[in-house]
């Protein structure tokens, strides 16, 4: 897992990367992480297959410690009480070199007429109290959708057409439901 995107109502924006994750974890334990947070693997914990032998040595691109990683942020949002104002997004930055049987439509072109915006599909977890359970989007969003999902939340002008057109993740919440409990 690559990218979460945390959301909390309460305070600003901070892009977090790599050996700072431990200094994001104390902080949602002590409900002070700010409004959007962007986390993000480093290497060893990034779930992408090792290049070198040494990164196979340290053993970099296991799945079980890019599961415990991904995990700890989100339990420690639990553990500090903000499971109820949040939102966590978590996505991969590639589809991970899978077949996949949907070929990606084709809504932009380069100039040269190559493909631009949408390749092969890549997950995307959306955890929160108004998430849809088990609820699986057929909808075809993109890293833009989390863009989008901001500028809903906070009532911000669009940054582009290309947020303006999506729908910011919209199918996957519903705002009138009970709120869903923490995950376990």
């Amino acid at each position: 897992m690559d990218v979460w995107l945390l959301f909390n109502r309460s305070e600003s924006f901070r892009f977090i990367q790599g050996p700072r994750r431990g200094c994001a974890r104390r902080r949602h334990s002590s409900l002070t992480e700010p409004t959007v947070s962007w986390l993000y693997a480093d290497t060893p914990l990034s779930e992408h297959p090792p290049d070198t032998p040494a990164e196979v040595k340290a053993g970099n691109g296991k799945v079980t410690k890019g599961s415990a990683w991904t995990a700890a942020p989100v339990a420690a949002v639990v553990k500090g009480g903000l499971w109820p104002k949040v939102a966590i997004f978590g996505t991969w930055d590639d589809w991970g070199g899978w077949y996949d049987h949907v070929n990606p439509p084709l809504l932009e072109k380069w100039t040269d007429g190559t493909q631009f915006r949408y390749g092969g599909r890549v997950p995307c977890l959306v955890l929160s109290p108004y998430a849809k359970g088990s609820f699986i989007s057929h909808a075809a969003h993109s890293h833009v959708s989390l863009l989008r999902f901001c500028e809903n939340v906070f009532g911000l002008p669009s940054l582009n057409a290309r947020t303006g057109a999506d729908d910011g993740m919209a199918d996957c919440f519903d705002f009138k439901q009970k709120p869903l409990p923490p995950p376990a």
